[in-house]
């Protein structure tokens, strides 16, 4: 009986173990898993920077061409700019097969820049919905966009005139290994909204390009 129970003891002992150094392995791919994240968000905020500097679209004034649904301005004053803003619009409908709007979907995107230099990137995200008279705003702020990491990154949430947070940091977002939130707004929001970003910066230095050529053409 007692050898019973001291085989018994050691494999509780070992499995025990075994459990927390798989753990501890999960619980490392996460950070991982988090730090290739930041490293596309980093990646993505250089090509950005690199297509605005190069093309010094702060001081160039608006642009003729823009993708469909798409408005450009400078502010806050468009003599002195400090942001591009670059807003995009989408029409929410009743229903994946109908042909009815019932509400709009807008992102705004502004970019600070100082010195033909990205300093701040600010992402709002707007939607309402007529037909139920619900409306909600994301506000996400990089206040240094060109800096490695994305803890300073901060989050505000507002639903039906109510914040559901504000000014959250990103490195306060849980990431456990149950429910890693803070890997999921990395993958599933900030990556496509400076993917969206990035495409609408390329079309509008693209298309800047062939008014010039155009206009070199006629003359």
């Amino acid at each position: 009986m007692k050898r019973f129970f001291g085989s018994f003891l050691l494999i509780c002992m070992v499995s025990v173990s075994s459990f927390a150094q798989d753990e501890k392995l999960i619980s490392s791919h996460v950070e991982e898993q988090g730090k290739s994240y930041d490293k596309q968000i980093s990646e993505l905020y250089e090509k950005i920077n690199k297509l605005i500097s190069e093309n010094d679209l702060i001081n160039k004034g608006l642009v003729k061409t823009l993708p469909y649904q798409t408005e450009y301005t400078l502010g806050p004053d468009i003599k002195k700019p400090e942001y591009i803003e670059i807003k995009k619009h989408f029409y929410i409908k009743d229903g994946p097969f109908s042909s009815y709007y019932v509400g709009l979907r807008e992102k705004t995107f502004r970019i600070y820049i100082s010195g033909n230099k990205v300093t701040k990137v600010e992402s709002i995200v707007f939607s309402k919905n007529y037909k139920n008279l619900e409306e909600e705003r994301v506000v996400v702020v990089d206040p240094s966009p060109l800096v490695a990491g994305t803890e300073d990154i901060v989050f505000s949430h507002r639903f039906n005139y109510q914040d559901i947070f504000k000014d959250k940091k990103l490195s306060e977002v849980k990431n456990t290994v149950d429910n890693p939130l803070r890997n999921n707004l990395k993958r599933d929001f900030i990556i496509p909204n400076l993917n969206g970003l990035h495409t609408s910066v390329m079309f509008i230095v693209e298309s800047r390009k062939k008014d010039f050529k155009d206009s070199d053409n006629s003359m």
